[in-house]
């Protein structure tokens, strides 16, 4: 069916859908997270896992999702809530952003909510370098790829915070995957991550050196702040050395745990 949607009918958007969650999703055909989505009705099920048995986000609790793509994560934290957490999503793309709006209201999410914004070191306004229609994941505010390039709007999560009256709130969960710019997203984002107790980051080490920034500076940022990497697992979780982590040329998710999260109420 999906060769089909994709070769035969050039379907633009197709519907997935994710029984073991309840949750259905639209997509593109042509995108890697979609296809995954239509054929597996999953999506990294591993990191899926992780979430369910280590974060656990419950009634109250906030969960960040920076670069939310069209909203699988987002909408998986809040479902993993039973829609009891509060989930502020962001995307800078128009086109992912329109499907991210898309999918929260067709499963009622009424709990999370989304904005077109980037995170960064300060705000401003910087090109978000898009990579194409097969990973439109992939998009960067590094210049990593040679195609078209949209402007975005980029705020620093502490300021976004301080300003929607959250600056004191606790963060549950951190998830974020913005292809190798991580580093300055987080370098914005000293207070939050002083009360931040996981967070979930796609480390992209390639990406970092290819633009000219230091993936042992990421590592030691968030050491620094309180945290210990371990692999995304749904039993106990395996740590990762430190500087294996800084020297480690594949990209990879890895789960970080503050060091004191399990004895934290």
């Amino acid at each position: 069916m999906h060769f089909m949607h994709r070769w035969l009918l050039r379907s633009r958007h197709i519907e997935a859908r994710v029984p073991v969650y309840d949750l259905k999703l639209t997509v593109t055909p042509a995108d890697v997270v979609g296809r995954h989505l239509y054929k597996y009705r999953e999506y990294e099920p591993e990191l899926a896992a992780a979430l369910a048995s280590h974060v656990k986000p419950g009634e109250d609790d906030l969960c960040l999702d920076v670069g939310a793509n069209i909203g699988w994560y987002s909408l998986l934290l809040w479902r993993l809530s039973a829609g009891r957490a509060a989930i502020l999503c962001f995307e800078p793309d128009p086109d992912n952003f329109a499907l991210l709006q898309r999918n929260l209201a067709q499963n009622d999410a009424a709990g999370v909510q989304p904005f077109q914004l980037a995170a960064g070191s300060e705000p401003g306004t910087l090109a978000l370098h898009r990579y194409g229609r097969s990973n439109t994941g992939r998009h960067s505010l590094l210049p990593l790829h040679a195609g078209e390039s949209v402007p975005v709007e980029v705020v620093t999560l502490d300021d976004f915070l301080d300003t929607h009256g959250l600056g004191d709130t606790p963060v549950k969960c951190l998830k974020m995957d913005i292809e190798g710019y991580e580093l300055p997203a987080l370098r914005g984002a000293t207070r939050t991550l002083a009360r931040t107790r996981w967070i979930l980051l796609e480390h992209s080490p390639a990406y970092m050196r290819q633009a000219g920034l230091d993936p042992a500076e990421l590592v030691a940022l968030l050491a620094d702040s309180g945290f210990t990497p371990c692999v995304p697992e749904a039993g106990p979780l395996t740590g990762i050395p430190r500087a294996e982590l800084a020297q480690d040329p594949a990209q990879r998710n890895v789960l970080w745990q503050r060091v004191d999260a399990q004895r934290s109420p």
